[in-house]
């Protein structure tokens, strides 16, 4: 599952620093595959942490989970492009996993996961009425 898109990864450190770490025009951005790659791999390396607490894929779109993937994601190119200027991604890669980790040992939930969990008030059971009745006796 995506959790991010190309312009959530410009958003987040500009066109012009993306362009230029993949060696490609801006106007390519969207449709580069480095850049699809990474947004692919960020999803799938969520999804790693979440499987067990939640139904895949998730059924409401997380905001909390977006913020996730793209730094996850820009941490992967940088770490395939521009190795040297990676201090600052890396910090926030790690910060990012350590609260993937909490999420999937149950000791944070998913904001968005929890206010779903808790509109859902138990059990439904749909079933069509009973055939059998006490009216014989």
């Amino acid at each position: 599952m995506s959790y991010c898109t190309t312009m959530d990864i410009i958003s987040s450190i500009g066109e012009n620093v993306l362009a230029e770490m993949l060696d490609v025009p801006a106007s390519t951005l969207a449709d580069n595959a480095s850049v699809t790659d990474a947004i692919k791999d960020a999803g799938l390396r969520i999804d790693s942490y979440l499987v067990g607490r939640y139904p895949l894929p998730l059924p409401v779109a997380a905001e909390s989970l977006r913020v996730v993937a793209v730094d996850i994601a820009v941490y992967y190119l940088f770490r395939l492009r521009r190795p040297g200027d990676l201090k600052d991604y890396l910090a926030r890669y790690q910060e990012q996993i350590a609260w993937l980790e909490k999420v999937r040992i149950n000791e944070l939930d998913v904001p968005e996961m929890a206010a779903s969990a808790a509109a859902d008030d138990g059990v439904h059971v749909i079933a069509p009425p009973s055939c059998i009745g006490w009216g014989a006796y």
